[in-house]
Formats: C-alpha cells, sequence, structure tokens
C-alpha cells in the first residue's frame, strides 16, 4: 500500500465462522472421490488427490486456469463424506448440549425462566448495557416485596413465571429504548469489559443447563450421555426405578430422526442473528465436568428407596449402553434448536452484522464436506532414482476416500443385496464399524492427538491441521510473530557509561539498516543532501528517495555522481494540483531520533 495516496475505503470488522457445504461447494472446482492418486505412467489421476483441476503439477498445465505451475494460483476441491460425522474440535460442547436437552419435550431441562433470565441478559449485553444485566435479577425481589392488591389482580392473569418473564421482557424494551443506541453502529466498536462479561455470562448458562436430572417443563428424566475417544457416542440406560417413573407418567422416548422427519419444522421468532461463535469453552473443563456428570449419575441411579413410585427396592445392576450415531445426535440437536432457536441465536453470535433474521444451526457441529487445498500446497516429493513419492498429507486423504468408498459399498449391499453371493452379507454392524474408522480418519486429519494410533508409532503419523497453526512452529508464530519485519531489529543489551540515562545505543549495522522517511525543508537540506551523497553504506547516509508520486528511487544501484545529481534536485518543487509536497530522504538512524524499545524481562537476569 502506498500511504503517499489518500485511502477511499477501510475495513469496517472482521468475523469469524463456520464454512456450511453450500460454502465449501462454492469454493471448490472439483469434486475429489478417486483414491487412487497416479495411473501406472505416474500421470496425475482425474477426479484423485492430484487433479489438474486443483492446480498445475510437474509440467502439466492447470485445467481451471490454464496456467503453468509458476503462474498457477490453485484451487480447491473438496470430499463429500456419505455421513454426517462429529466436529472433533466441538464434540465436548456437543455433547454439554445432548445432556442438556430433554428427550421427551425436546427443551433445555432448564425452566422457562430460567432460560428467559439468561435471554434478556444476553440481550443488553448485545447493546452494552451491563449495568441493566446485572439490575435484571433485582426484579424477582421487587415482585415478591409488591403490594398484595396489585399482585393478586396480575397472577389471576399469569402464572408467577410468566409474570417475572413479562416484566423482564418489559424491563428490557424500555432498558434500549433509553439508552437510545443503534445495535448495529454499537457492534462496530469492542468494548472488552462488555466481552468479559458476556464471557462469563456463557459459560455460566453451559454450566447451569446440565445442573438438574429432571425437565424443569415436562418433568421427564433423559438418560444421559457419554463419549468414547471423540468417536462414538453412548447413551446410558436409566436406572430401574426411573424406568418405573417414565411408565407410570406415560413419558415415551420417541427416535429423533423419526421425530424430525414427520413433523414440520417450527418457526421461531427470536434475536435477528446468525450463530458462528462462542466455541471456546475449554476442554480440559469439559472434562473434568463430564467425570464429575458421570459420578453424579451413577450414584443417583444406584440408590435404592424403598417407596416412591410403588416399586419394590432393587438391587443396582450395571446399566446398559446404546450407541448413538451421528445422524441420530444431529437429529436431536436439530430439535433442540429449533424448540429454543432464540436463546441459542444469542448464544452462539456475539457480533453479527446481519440485520436479516437467519437461524443458528446444530450443523457447526458436524462434517460432511472436507475441503482439500490446492496441489501446491501438497508437493510431491522426488527422489534420487526419479521416482516419485506422494506428500504426506495425501496419506490422510487417501484414508477419508477409502472409508467414504467402504461405507457406500456397505450401504448398497443393505439396501440391494445379492441373492447369489456366497460372502457374508454385510448388515448394520459393519456399516457402524466403517463409520467410527471414518469418524477416525477425520479426526486425524483436524488433530494428530485424536489419531487411534499413539505412542512411538503415533510419532510417525502426519500432523493435522491444528498441529500446523498452533505452538511456535506452527504457521502464524513461525512466520508473522518474532520474525524480522520492516523498521525492527533485535539484539542483546548492556550497560554503558558513556550515554546518558534517557539514551540507549543502537549498533551501527542498525543505523544503516533501521531507516526514516524524512520530509525535505530548508532547514534540513544540507544535512539530508550529505546523506544522499554518503548513500546507503556510509554513515550517516541514505538508503532512498520518495518522491510527490509516492515513487521511492533506491540508491544502492546508484553511483556517485548520480547520488550527487539527485542530491541537488532535494528540493525541487511539485507540479501536483493540490499543491506543493515536499520530497522524503529514507535515512539513516542519527544521534537524537526517538525510538521505541522493547525488552523481554525473561532473556536478561538483573
Amino acid at each position: 500500500m502506498n500511504t503517499s495516496h489518500p485511502v477511499s475505503c477501510s475495513i469496517n470488522s472482521v468475523s469469524f465462522g463456520f464454512l456450511d457445504v453450500s460454502d465449501i461447494k462454492t469454493l471448490s472446482v472439483k469434486r475429489i472421490e478417486n483414491p487412487q492418486t497416479f495411473d501406472t505412467l505416474l500421470h496425475p489421476v482425474p477426479g484423485g488427490l492430484y487433479d489438474l483441476a486443483l492446480g498445475a503439477w510437474a509440467d502439466y498445465s492447470c485445467t481451471t486456469c490454464n496456467l503453468n505451475a509458476t503462474g498457477c494460483p490453485g484451487h480447491v476441491g473438496h470430499i463429500d463424506l456419505p455421513v454426517p460425522l462429529y466436529h472433533p474440535i466441538f464434540m465436548d460442547q456437543l455433547l454439554r448440549l445432548l445432556r442438556a436437552k430433554c428427550a421427551y419435550c425436546h427443551h433445555l431441562k432448564m425452566s422457562r425462566k430460567e432460560v428467559n433470565r439468561y435471554l434478556c441478559k444476553l440481550r443488553l449485553i448485545q447493546h452494552g448495557l451491563i449495568v441493566a444485566a446485572e439490575e435484571l435479577d433485582n426484579i424477582d425481589v421487587a415482585l415478591e416485596k409488591k403490594d398484595d392488591e396489585a399482585a393478586a389482580s396480575e397472577s389471576e392473569e399469569y402464572s408467577p413465571d410468566e409474570t417475572v418473564i413479562r416484566r423482564r421482557n418489559q424491563f428490557v424494551k424500555k432498558s434500549v429504548k433509553a439508552a437510545k443506541i443503534n445495535p448495529w453502529e454499537w457492534k462496530r466498536e469492542k468494548n472488552e469489559a462488555v466481552a468479559d462479561v458476556r464471557r462469563t455470562l456463557v459459560k455460566n448458562f453451559f454450566k447451569d443447563i446440565t445442573a438438574g436430572r429432571i425437565c424443569n417443563n415436562c418433568s421427564g428424566i433423559s438418560p444421559t450421555y457419554r463419549k468414547d475417544r471423540y468417536v462414538k457416542i453412548f447413551e446410558k440406560e436409566l436406572s430401574f426405578k426411573d424406568k418405573a417413573k417414565m411408565s407410570m407418567g406415560d413419558f415415551r422416548v420417541k427416535n429423533a430422526v423419526e421425530v424430525l422427519g414427520s413433523c414440520k419444522k417450527e418457526v421461531v421468532d427470536g434475536a435477528s442473528n446468525e450463530g458462528n461463535l462462542d466455541l471456546h469453552i475449554s476442554s480440559d473443563d469439559e472434562e473434568k465436568n463430564e467425570k464429575t456428570h458421570d459420578q453424579t449419575r451413577e450414584q443417583q441411579t444406584n440408590k435404592s428407596t424403598d417407596t416412591v413410585t410403588g416399586v419394590p427396592k432393587a438391587k443396582p445392576e450395571k446399566a446398559a449402553q446404546r450407541y448413538v450415531n451421528a445422524m441420530e445426535v444431529r437429529a436431536q440437536l436439530t430439535l433442540l434448536f429449533e424448540k429454543d432457536q432464540e436463546i441459542f441465536n444469542l448464544i452462539y453470535n456475539s457480533r453479527s452484522t446481519v440485520k436479516k433474521s437467519i437461524n443458528v444451526s446444530p450443523d457447526m457441529f458436524f462434517i460432511q464436506t472436507l475441503l482439500v487445498p490446492p496441489n501446491k500446497y501438497r508437493p510431491e516429493a522426488k527422489t534420487g532414482d526419479g521416482s516419485i513419492s506422494e506428500a504426506q498429507q495425501n496419506s490422510l486423504y487417501q484414508s477419508i476416500l477409502k472409508n467414504s468408498e467402504q461405507i457406500s459399498l456397505i450401504f448398497q449391499d443393505i439396501m440391494n443385496p445379492d441373492p447369489e453371493s456366497t460372502y457374508r452379507k454385510r448388515d448394520f454392524f459393519d456399516l457402524q464399524e466403517a463409520w467410527c474408522s471414518l469418524q477416525d480418519s477425520v479426526n486425524s486429519l483436524i488433530d494428530r492427538d485424536r489419531n487411534p494410533i499413539q505412542g512411538a508409532a503415533g510419532k510417525k503419523t502426519e500432523d493435522g491441521i491444528k498441529q500446523k497453526l498452533e505452538k511456535k512452529e506452527g504457521l502464524f508464530r513461525k512466520n508473522m510473530m518474532g520474525k524480522r519485519v520492516n523498521y525492527a531489529a533485535r539484539s542483546v543489551i548492556s550497560p554503558d557509561p558513556n550515554i546518558e540515562t534517557n539514551e540507549i545505543g543502537v549498533p551501527l549495522v542498525f543505523a544503516k539498516k533501521l531507516t526514516y522517511p524524512e520530509p525535505v525543508t530548508s532547514h534540513n537540506f544540507k544535512d539530508l543532501q550529505q546523506a544522499v551523497i554518503n548513500g546507503p553504506d556510509k554513515w550517516p547516509g541514505a538508503v532512498a528517495i520518495e518522491n510527490f508520486n509516492g515513487q521511492v528511487v533506491n540508491l544502492r544501484t546508484k553511483s556517485q555522481d548520480e547520488r550527487l545529481a539527485l542530491a541537488n534536485q532535494l528540493l525541487a518543487s511539485s507540479s501536483n494540483s493540490i499543491g506543493a509536497r515536499n520530497k522524503k530522504v529514507h535515512r539513516h538512524l542519527t544521534n537524537g531520533d526517538v525510538v521505541l524499545m522493547n525488552r523481554q524481562p525473561t532473556l536478561h537476569k538483573p
């Protein structure tokens, strides 16, 4: 960017979200479906990982942009998965939502009154009203102190919980109206205090939704869930006593896939925001809460009572477990998000600028389509004998393609069995096993720590996407942080009695490399003229001259006579229509310059 020219536009906001299936297919230029990469002549196979539509390869031009390997920027492809899979990064929060859902009414087990409290607070925080959000808790106390006559007249029309919800909603409307804040203008600015309050509120929300075992809306007792290696989710069976309670109450758990397919989707009027953030609940906290939840559940399940439902005391038995596939889990979360759409629209969005109503979907917790990077980012390795070896990253994608193909074949055998075949007929258990293998392959692609092969053998596996981004050797810190950048240098420090306490000594090699663009005036003409004549190798000198239009002339390629001619023209006036503009000389650092220093305390002993 040329800083001498005026800027006509600026970045208004930056947001992060999830690419859904339609977005991925819009970016993609080719579907990758062939596990084989090369043919017998070492040519890229169409539909393989080195398909020429994804970019130029070796001497072959790209079929998308018709450019060679030097000019082709690369194009992404995609892999369609035959079944939905869990996103390993967000599986902990998925399990928390699954435990918070009622299996009978498909609402959150949290009471409507408590859900409304979080809903109103999030609305106020969305407008930056922190004080009003804290005052919201005082509405319940104020209603209790209300005079009996007014309370009696209002209780005839509304239940106690409905009265509190009604008062809260009125309080939110009055607070927002009194503040006179435009939410779309407010979201352009970042406020750390508001963000911290919202972060704490969301954390408390996810903690409270799994606090109770009995649904506060329909009084149903839902089974609990556990996960196994970020691959499987199991549903724990209810205890004998809880089963008897649900049987007497005529509670029946229906399959979520069937319920979702038979009923129409409800349209819930709620907050007009798209969910794409706040999936930052700590995995360590999730693991601790999961263990605590399981222990509490087992203690409550194993307690035997004499007479609660007329059922005699039974010996505690080990509860049976049922495997729940990702398709059923997604159906359950879809029902949950439809029932409590309003609160989830606010939870999973903090700074959306979308004004039209877009409801949140639980698809962010699942993977249906994978992006495949261009060929130039997966270069092949050539050995000394001329043979070609694929990139290590390709092995992860090949495993996904093979497992996807296996699932498609099993599904085809189940739907259209061959009566004349002598092989064993594959059933749903084979499909589940292949499903789990595909989940392992996708987990290994995203995070190497989720690879089922661990220990000494696991060290040879390819790094996942997470490992390529995190820590010091990741793409961000390795290329963007702690490296040499423009107008910056790094060195050790030591005391020097020859300089003042408010001064610092800079090595001469730094003074020649670090430059400052100083405008040429009649007051500093002589100094800058001599700096240009000295050139870049003699201190105090100059590295370049910046003209009126922003053009930079490098003095390193100029001779002594050429530098002298340029130095004599430093005060030449410009013919710009907006007025005279001075030239700038990128000179070396000199005595008296102001510098910004940063000391690393961990690198220096006192």
